[in-house]
């Protein structure tokens, strides 16, 4: 008999779980030949668990019976082996106090009991951890299992004499040391008991394996492998699909960088001919700006500067006003002084100032002008 626990217990819906154990059909879908309820109430169980907030609401465990265990055991006798490890696991609750339930399912003569609780105390209504690794249930329920096999006279999983090499478990083997380690292990047990006598039966029971003898020497044997074989193939095959689809793929990458740097360069082209544009307008527009603001400002220097000299000016105007009237006046005086110092002259009835021909200019409108000394 073998009892364990489920890998990830209690994180899926617990109605689920107990529909799966009552069910008539098996986790490949086969049909099971009988399924019968050993005790428990799997609608309570539900409503405990859903009212439940944590991860791991229920534990999920199972007791596995060899076709000769079951052909052994009743019905009566599998349903207190139940009953025990729910009670083991229930401790120090107690199985009143913890909800769950059992199914027995029986496929090809064989016994297999489901077994779902769930990880609340009822009294309370507190969380409690029915199994736990890091604590060591590990070895507590191992070691009920053996206590259990040797008081119901049951076979004990571990017992190397009876590991079945079988034809699956060879060709599962993951390298060639583990293949290799249980072939000669089946061979000698096959001799031990007289199953194999000769050579041609240690090549029979190889070839029956499934295995292929490439080569036979006086002292060894050379197999291959149907797996291994297959498994090449298939890594070869897997390798050049690899090396398709990277080719492919750094193909539309290239694809995809051209037309990615097209895009780019058509935007970039775009946006300098629309910031050119709007730099040339801005440069404008200062431009313009400068300009008006310069002959503003030109502007106002000269208002400045003929504010500046507008005293000036106005000095120097008077003062050339007041020297023509002045020269004016000497000029007159010495025309006066010239014609008293000139001899005067009658002719035809006339007066006239004697003077020189050189010191008479006329004007173009017909006037003469006396020069004087």
């Amino acid at each position: 008999m073998i009892a364990r626990i489920l890998d990830g217990h209690g994180i899926g819906i617990a109605m689920a779980a107990i529909l799966y154990i009552a069910g008539k059909l098996n986790h490949k879908g086969v049909p099971r030949d009988d399924v019968v309820h050993l005790f428990g109430d799997g609608q309570q169980l539900i409503d405990v668990t859903e009212s439940m907030t944590c991860k791991h609401r229920y534990l999920s465990s199972v007791l596995s019976f060899t076709k000769e265990e079951s052909e052994r055991l009743t019905t009566d006798q599998v349903h207190s082996l139940a009953e025990a490890l729910a009670e083991h696991h229930a401790y120090p609750f107690g199985t009143n106090n913890i909800s769950g339930c059992a199914y027995l399912h029986i496929q090809d003569g064989r016994y297999d009991v489901h077994l779902i609780q769930a990880q609340c105390d009822l009294e309370s209504g507190k969380r409690v951890d029915l199994y736990l690794d890091s604590c060591g249930d590990t070895h507590r329920i191992a070691a009920w299992q053996d206590i259990q096999n040797f008081e119901h006279a049951l076979d004990d999983p571990r017992d190397p004499s009876r590991q079945r090499l079988t034809k699956e478990r060879i060709q599962e083997a993951v390298n060639r040391k583990e293949m290799r380690s249980l072939i000669n292990s089946r061979l000698e047990r096959m001799y031990i008991n007289g199953e194999i006598n000769s050579r041609a039966d240690v090549c029979s029971e190889l070839e029956s394996l499934g295995f292929v003898i490439a080569r036979k020497t006086k002292s060894s044997l050379s197999i291959i492998s149907p797996k291994h074989q297959t498994d090449r193939r298939n890594t070869m095959n897997h390798m050049q699909a690899l090396q398709r689809a990277e080719a492919q793929s750094r193909k539309a990458e290239a694809e995809l960088t051209k037309i990615v740097r097209g895009n780019i360069t058509r935007l970039e082209r775009d946006l300098r001919n629309q910031t050119d544009g709007v730099l040339s307008g801005f440069q404008k527009s200062l431009r313009s700006t400068l300009q008006r603001a310069h002959s503003d400002y030109t502007k106002a220097m000269k208002r400045k500067q003929l504010l500046l000299w507008m005293p000036f000016l106005l000095n120097c105007l008077l003062l050339g006003v007041t020297m023509t009237w002045a020269q004016q006046k000497l000029e007159a005086l010495s025309i006066l002084s010239a014609l008293t110092t000139y001899q005067t002259m009658t002719y035809q009835g006339q007066s006239y100032v004697s003077v020189s021909p050189t010191n008479v200019l006329k004007t173009q409108d017909g006037q003469y002008l006396i020069r004087v000394k």
